[in-house]
């Protein structure tokens, strides 16, 4: 989750299925990226950590070497007791990539999970991270983004979102900036015909607030019963399998979010 919305939310978080089912997502492709790769010599960076939700289920799942959680909108005391708090799990937390040490090998992942639609210029973050020196040709980067610019709506405004990138878009931008496409796609297709109607609502009946009144986000005010957010989890998997089987036929179904895997280009 992003910092940004827990930041005016002083509630406890009843996680969203969106959440729940993406980090299973993500857990799959790191899966499937690092198959062959001995996992105890693999160190990982989530750039844009967040709340830390995501790189805690994937250190639970997945029994890598190192964890690093990074972002900028987490201030030095957090960082200190963030730090201690996740000591066991062998996650460290900065809030400056500069700072980042590695003292046994380089990062074999880059995690930039809904990460580059907040940068004015992409391209330019996207050349500049390759070039540090804790990166190699080896290097794995899975990237994510929200999907479809015609989806931007008051949610994205929130969020200070530049940008949303169609599979194409990303393909190219990545591409432009001397990375090499492993793989890519979309998933969430369920979730695009309520956004649609979100965003319809937004331009054609005004219903949308201003920035200073939202409180939050759908991932914040969620309210859904343990039961309801397992039933809604396991249908936006159901949706991510069903829209994998048809890529495997060629067939690139539509979704809420894109993504790539790749590497930089030697």
């Amino acid at each position: 989750m992003d910092i940004k919305e827990i930041q005016n939310n002083n509630i406890n978080i009843s996680r969203h299925p969106w959440e729940l089912a993406r980090v299973e997502i993500l857990i799959r492709f790191l899966k499937e990226a690092t198959q062959n790769i001995d996992k105890s010599a693999i160190s990982i960076i989530d750039i844009g950590c967040g709340d830390l939700f995501v790189l805690e289920k994937i250190s639970d799942i997945l029994k890598f070497d190192e964890f690093y959680g990074i972002d900028i909108a987490i201030d030095d005391e957090n960082v200190k007791r963030l730090e201690s708090k996740y000591q066991r799990k062998k996650i460290h937390i900065l809030n400056d990539l500069t700072n980042l040490t590695i003292h046994k090998n380089n990062i074999s992942i880059v995690l930039l999970n809904d990460i580059i639609e907040h940068v004015v210029d992409d391209k330019t973050f996207l050349l500049n991270l390759q070039e540090n020196s804790f990166i190699n040709e080896k290097t794995i980067f899975i990237i994510t983004v929200p999907a479809f610019q015609y989806l931007f709506c008051s949610h994205d405004t929130y969020l200070e979102h530049y940008r949303r990138y169609n599979n194409s878009q990303l393909v190219k931008l990545l591409k432009n900036s001397n990375y090499i496409i492993n793989s890519d796609g979309y998933f969430f297709f369920s979730l695009l015909i309520p956004r649609l109607v979100k965003v319809f609502k937004e331009k054609n009946f005004g219903i949308q607030k201003k920035q200073n009144e939202i409180k939050g986000t759908d991932l914040t005010n969620w309210k859904g019963n343990k039961f309801v957010s397992l039933l809604i989890k396991n249908i936006l998997l159901f949706d991510y399998f069903l829209t994998s089987f048809f890529k495997k036929l060629k067939i690139k179904i539509p979704g809420l979010s894109t993504y790539a895997i790749c590497k930089k280009s030697v």
